[in-house]
């Protein structure tokens, strides 16, 4: 296992970053953590997993500062830091908690993705897409907890009534009609589920036909 071949104890707590060593990807804010970090937990691990680009002085620079804050703080027993390995994921799905520390913003994070499809827990500066990225991701499993809630329809009458969206008006605003009409079961499960979806940034005014049979 990795663990076995970096000497990182099964029980130890290992927090990781996996990217190209570069100062906007913020492998220094994590080193920066962890002196705060070890007086609570002294078996914390962290992992930094990335190359330098060869033509880019800058990078190789960065690195050296890195290297140079783990001696000056005395972290060498604490953090490993590791060249370029092409399988991100033999790491990450080691990591208990994977850093995502970039400082300026980035369209979207490859990494953060295959963090979370690997279940891992995540902590990211909010910046570029990956705030967005982790929300929707949550945000998909709690609406999972509430299937009970989203499958069973508001009641047996299968009478269509009218129902108006005017222009303008919000996914809650829309959401707390439905419910206070007996049209859904819980109006803020909906107007979640209109938002993972998408669907609040897009809400068609018209007129509709809504039964209490109906589901989400």
């Amino acid at each position: 296992t990795v663990r076995a071949r970096l000497g990182i104890p099964p029980e130890a707590p290992l927090v990781g970053l996996v990217g190209m060593i570069r100062e906007w990807k913020g492998q220094l804010v994590l080193l920066q953590a962890m002196p705060l970090l070890l007086p609570r937990h002294p078996q914390l691990r962290c992992l930094i997993v990335g190359g330098v680009a060869d033509q880019d002085s800058k990078d190789r620079t960065y690195l050296a500062r890195l290297h140079e804050f783990v001696r000056e703080h005395g972290l060498e027993s604490a953090v490993q830091l590791l060249d370029y390995h092409g399988n991100a994921g033999e790491f990450l799905q080691t990591f208990d908690v994977m850093v995502h520390a970039a400082t300026d913003p980035e369209p979207f994070s490859r990494v953060v993705l295959e963090g979370m499809t690997l279940g891992r827990a995540i902590v990211a500066t909010r910046t570029g897409g990956t705030p967005e990225a982790i929300e929707h991701r949550v945000l998909g499993l709690y609406l999972r907890t509430q299937a009970a809630i989203m499958d069973s329809p508001a009641g047996s009458d299968p009478t269509s009534e009218p129902f108006t969206i005017t222009p303008g008006e919000t996914a809650a605003g829309v959401s707390q009609r439905l419910e206070e009409m007996g049209l859904i079961k819980d109006g803020n499960i909906f107007r979640l589920y209109m938002r993972y979806n998408g669907i609040d940034h897009r809400l068609a005014a018209g007129d509709f036909e809504i039964a209490r049979t109906m589901n989400m």
